[in-house]
C-alpha cells in the first residue's frame, strides 16, 4: 500500500489476477505451439514458474528463482513465436519481448548487487504487462480468424 501499511485484499487479489494472467499465457503458448512445437513445450515449461512468482514472497529467494524459472523460458518462448509470426503479432510481440527481456536483466542486475530495486523496474511492469494483454489479444483475433 502507498502508506507502507501490509494490504491483504490487494495482495490476494494481484495473485488471482496473475494466475488468470498465467492460464491466458498458457493457452496462448498452447495454441501458437500447434505447427511449432518448441513455441508450444518451452511456453509451457514456462508456466509452473510464472504461477510461483506471484504465489513466493518477493523479499524471499523463491520468488527471485520462480521469476528466472518462469521468465528466461516465456521469453524465449516468445522470441520463437515472434520470429515465427507476422503483422500486428510481430510488431506488439517484438516490443513485448524485449521490454521483459530489459526487466530480467534488470532484476537480474539488482539480485547481484543487493542495493535497492532500480525504480525503472517496477514502472516498466506496467507499459510490459499492457504489451502482454495486447498480445495475447492479437493472438486470439488470429485465432478466431484461422
Amino acid at each position: 500500500a502507498l502508506n507502507g501499511e501490509s494490504n491483504l485484499t490487494g495482495a490476494r487479489a494481484t495473485q488471482a489476477a496473475m494466475i488468470i494472467l498465467t492460464a491466458g499465457i498458457a493457452i496462448a503458448f498452447w495454441h501458437l505451439g500447434r505447427e511449432r512445437s518448441a513455441i508450444r513445450w518451452i511456453g509451457i515449461g514456462a508456466v509452473p514458474g510464472l504461477l510461483l512468482v506471484p504465489l513466493a514472497p518477493p523479499s524471499h529467494w523463491l520468488h527471485a528463482v520462480a521469476v528466472f524459472i518462469g521468465g528466461v523460458p516465456a521469453v524465449i518462448a516468445g522470441v520463437v513465436a515472434v520470429i515465427a509470426s507476422r503483422g500486428r503479432l510481430r510488431i506488439l510481440g517484438s516490443a513485448m519481448v524485449v521490454v521483459f527481456a530489459i526487466e530480467i536483466g534488470m532484476y537480474a542486475e539488482y539480485l547481484t548487487h543487493f542495493g535497492d530495486v532500480p525504480l525503472l523496474l517496477p514502472l516498466l511492469e506496467r507499459p510490459a504487462v499492457l504489451l502482454l494483454l495486447a498480445w495475447l489479444s492479437a493472438v486470439a483475433l488470429e485465432l478466431n480468424r484461422a
